[in-house]
């Protein structure tokens, strides 16, 4: 997972593909979607803590991605749509919060 973290906040990323597939998403605006490779896309949200654009790679094609993205964003539960990904990647691709960013887990203080 390739987590990224700019150095300036990104309050206005636009991601015309992302917009247009997903119109009625209310994150849209937040979101950029690239293919990186034919099986390979890159993912970045601004996270609704910091501020903070951060991106991850998925090792799926961007038409994949987008079919079952849309599975999701039509009700589909993120886990069933992502078997596949890691509930981290999940985590970020349903809020937008890395990692990095979690609240500490009170059962592990």
């Amino acid at each position: 997972m390739k987590l990224t973290p700019p150095n300036t906040p990104a309050d206005n990323v636009i991601n015309n593909h992302f917009s247009n597939l997903f119109p009625n998403h209310a994150e849209a605006q937040q979101i950029e979607l690239t293919s990186v490779s034919s099986n390979r896309v890159s993912f970045k949200r601004v996270s609704p803590l910091s501020g903070k654009l951060y991106e991850m790679e998925l090792d799926m094609s961007l038409e994949n991605f987008c079919v079952k993205y849309k599975e999701y964003s039509n009700g589909k539960l993120i886990q069933d749509v992502f078997p596949e990904l890691s509930a981290a990647k999940r985590e970020f691709i349903q809020t937008g919060i890395p990692p990095a960013e979690f609240p500490p887990d009170p059962d592990e203080e």
